[in-house]
């Protein structure tokens, strides 16, 4: 076990610098290694040494900004927290990926709002949508719409969410908390592709994300496995690990919470040439 474990914290440091610069990559052995990872195989508890493009420095807030907000009760886990690794940066191979943010408890006679905001590099808003939140804590998800273009490969995008604590007057910045970070959609080799559609078990998918850094897709394969099978310890054990390995422990136990239901406010078209 701790040869693996070795192992895999090599590999992730290896893969690093490639993928934040998204260069194509060849690594075959390793992948085929990750197929075939006994079952039982834990995730590792370390992200490793994973930075994303210096260029883009490390922009965002992965807990609440603003003031707490007065729609949120003063609990132990009170921050609004997005699920990224600490540089607020991850990488993703889907066209429409899934982001993930924590909300804690809400005050009983509050009714507020949780908006997400996907940006262009110039900070020209390509999707903007909003949705009612339950009041008790949890993680919840939003995934990009097909309706919308996809991602391009290798470029960066700002996302956000913003916790609104006055729905009626959601210009109304005092009360508000907000998350931010980037995320780039990367490419890989058609051979890596090809390795990861011949791994047998999804568990062991969620790993080969995990090895090669892409932080986005071994996140949303992990949840969708969680909500399929809730009651898991193998799975739940993955979970708090790789929360553990970006130093978001302090949430690895709470809710998660079945996706969010989305209501598009603002649709533009993405330019391709910005």
């Amino acid at each position: 076990m701790t040869a693996i474990k070795s192992f895999l914290k090599f590999a992730t440091f290896s893969l690093a610098l490639p993928l934040a610069f998204g260069i194509s990559i060849h690594l075959p052995a390793t992948l085929r290694a990750m197929s075939q990872l006994p079952s039982n195989q834990g995730l590792p508890n370390t992200w490793g040494a994973y930075e994303p493009d210096p260029n883009i420095g490390k922009p965002g807030r992965r807990e609440g900004g603003g003031s707490r907000g007065p729609c949120v009760k003063n609990s132990p886990n009170y921050q609004l927290t997005s699920l990224v690794p600490a540089n607020n940066f991850g990488t993703t191979l889907a066209e429409y990926p899934t982001f993930f943010v924590y909300v804690p408890t809400i005050e009983e006679e509050e009714k507020p709002q949780l908006e997400f905001a996907l940006k262009t590099e110039n900070d020209r808003v390509i999707y903007k949508t909003n949705f009612t939140i339950a009041r008790s804590p949890g993680i919840v998800s939003v995934s990009l719409p097909a309706n919308l273009p996809r991602l391009e490969e290798n470029k960066n995008y700002k996302w956000s969410f913003t916790l609104i604590c006055n729905p009626e007057d959601p210009s109304d910045k005092s009360g508000n908390s907000w998350v931010e970070g980037s995320i780039r959609r990367v490419r890989l080799s058609p051979t890596i592709v090809q390795q990861l559609e011949g791994v047998a078990l999804p568990r062991d998918r969620v790993v080969a994300y995990w090895t090669a850094g892409i932080w986005f897709d071994a996140l949303s394969t992990l949840a969708e496995l969680r909500r399929a099978t809730p009651s898991d310890p193998t799975l739940e054990k993955d979970w708090k690990n790789l929360l553990q390995s970006v130093g978001l422990e302090t949430i690895a136990s709470e809710p998660l919470l079945q996706p969010v239901a989305a209501s598009d406010r603002k649709n533009p078209n993405i330019s391709s040439n910005e």
